[in-house]
């Protein structure tokens, strides 16, 4: 199948081949969903930590006599129920890491970018250069494309339009075709420049 190539000003300036198989993919939203809630995961620094009564500061004695004294029975002046006593069940440091495997990755890449081609929010550019690293130039190229939210692949070699999206809030920059989904679905559109789009290919495969 063949998609249509642009050029910074929305012109069709041509055409690239890509595999059937490819964009003609299925789109599988349980797998996309795992993939984003697998990111988000990833995340998560879990480093939350809570002291129980064994950790909090102060005396192990037993305060008072267990009988004939009038109050309730304590054996310990850390207990939980008391105030600056131990935290029952609190956070501790721990792992959020999830494994994914390989094939599911793949599988849940390919289908967001399906997704986007087939609500025709993928764009493919013949170029994608400016003449400065200025933010100002980029949003000028951006808001002619009629884009307001995008993720751009191009190749790293490409260190001007890097530094002019680094202040682009919607905006991101990105060199590894292995594409988190969660950025996918985050923005509006994907651009991808013709350079990138063989490296893009390749680990769709």
């Amino acid at each position: 199948m063949n998609i249509d190539i642009i050029n910074i000003r929305n012109e069709k300036v041509g055409e690239a081949t890509v595999p059937d198989e490819i964009f003609q993919t299925e789109v599988n939203v349980s797998v996309i969903h795992q993939a984003v809630t697998i990111y988000l995961a990833h995340q998560r620094q879990g480093t939350a930590c809570t002291k129980t009564r064994g950790e909090v500061s102060g005396s192990g004695r037993k305060l008072w006599k267990q009988k004939h004294t009038g109050r309730a029975r304590v054996g310990s002046i850390r207990t939980p129920l008391w105030r600056h006593g131990g935290t029952t069940f609190g956070p501790r440091p721990r792992s959020y890491d999830l494994k994914f495997p390989k094939k599911m990755r793949n599988l849940a890449l390919r289908s967001a970018i399906v997704s986007k081609y087939q609500e025709g929010k993928f764009l493919l550019l013949d170029e994608l250069n400016l003449v400065d690293a200025k933010t100002k130039n980029a949003a000028q190229v951006f808001k002619g494309l009629g884009l307001t939210s995008a993720l751009v692949l191009d190749l790293s070699e490409n260190r001007l339009l890097r530094r002019a999206m680094q202040n682009l809030n919607k905006f991101l920059f990105v060199t590894d075709p292995v594409i988190p989904v969660y950025h996918i679905l985050k923005h509006d559109r994907l651009v991808v420049t013709v350079r990138a789009l063989g490296s893009l290919l390749e680990a769709l495969q």
